[in-house]
């Protein structure tokens, strides 16, 4: 039944159809897919050839055409599980501040700009602010499915800063936590609800209560100039401020020893494991794809990290 299949032309017919699958894969996303069709119509061919003319060099345009398949196939995995990893970033971030927005009940419009504003500022694209629209559409749904029960939204929230944690390092964690205070503060008070949903993202975000009472600080304070707040009572805040909370304390040992998370006497080979755990968390390549304005606060923290080690390395204090 067989015997009218010619493998020649079966083999011609492929290298065809793939030809034109390649040419068809225009966009740059879909480099992989044009490479891996590439291969397959460079392969196809080949056996054509040797079917029909044999000789060892068509075994090296299989071979050639093989590889380009296996660079395709490379490709096209790394992107997929790419995006997959920033669908699930995009959509647990959205998730822990919708869930701190529902804390009162509702998500109202003003909130809804906060959480927009979030990710445009960050240099997202108008596609993920959809994906972001769809989650927090998603969320609302979920909140009410459950019959709007306070508990029940702890638990949510729980999920989504797990979710978080894994898709994210502490300077992320620390601006998505800022605006979710902007959006409990947005309406000019905070409820016990939302006040037990900041706390508990905090804690389960893995962020201090120093680094977290530090935002609140930040937050009021910007949204006091906002509205022009006297200037001498905004003097008195940043002079009380300035007195509990210094930019730089006397000892500068234990200030750049604490960016580096280690005791002022620690060792050589102790201050330089942890320069390099540190300068890997916040190099500004590892959220090089979460936008700009987490690059730019990356590169601020990747400065800080190195001016401490410089400075424990040039000998100014005891090893």
């Amino acid at each position: 039944m067989n015997e009218g299949l010619d493998p020649a032309g079966v083999a011609v017919f492929l290298a065809v159809v793939c030809g034109i699958a390649a040419l068809a894969c225009g966009q740059p996303e879909q480099w992989g897919l044009r490479r891996l069709t590439l291969g397959a119509s460079a392969s196809s061919a080949a056996v054509a050839a040797l079917i029909l003319y044999p000789s060892v060099w068509w075994w090296s345009a299989i071979v050639w055409g093989l590889h380009q398949m296996y660079l395709g196939w490379s490709y096209a995995s790394r992107r997929r599980r790419t995006t997959h990893e920033r669908i699930e970033y995009l959509e647990s971030s959205t998730a822990v501040l919708a869930y701190v927005a529902l804390a009162d009940g509702v998500v109202d419009a003003r909130e809804i700009a906060i959480i927009r504003e979030t990710y445009a500022r960050a240099g997202f694209s108008l596609q993920d602010l959809r994906e972001v629209d769809r989650a927090l559409q998603d969320c609302q749904r979920r909140f009410l499915a459950s019959g709007s029960d306070p508990e029940r939204l702890f638990v949510l929230l729980r999920d989504a800063c797990a979710a978080l944690f894994q898709h994210s390092n502490e300077q992320t964690r620390l601006a998505f936590l800022r605006s979710a205070i902007l959006i409990a503060t947005s309406d000019g008070f905070v409820n016990s609800g939302e006040e037990r949903a900041l706390l508990a993202s905090a804690n389960w975000l893995g962020i201090s209560r120093n680094d977290y009472d530090r935002l609140w600080r930040d937050v009021v304070g910007q949204q006091r100039q906002g509205e022009g707040a006297d200037p001498e009572s905004a003097n008195d805040d940043s002079e009380e401020t300035d007195s509990t909370d210094p930019i730089v304390p006397p000892d500068l040992a234990t200030y750049y020893a604490s960016m580096l998370g280690v005791p002022p006497t620690a060792s050589r080979q102790e201050l330089k494991r942890a320069y390099r755990e540190k300068a890997k968390q916040y190099h500004p390549d590892v959220v090089a794809h979460k936008g700009p304005i987490f690059v730019r606060e990356a590169e601020e923290r990747f400065r800080e990290i190195s001016r401490a080690y410089e400075y424990f390395r040039g000998g100014a204090a005891a090893t």
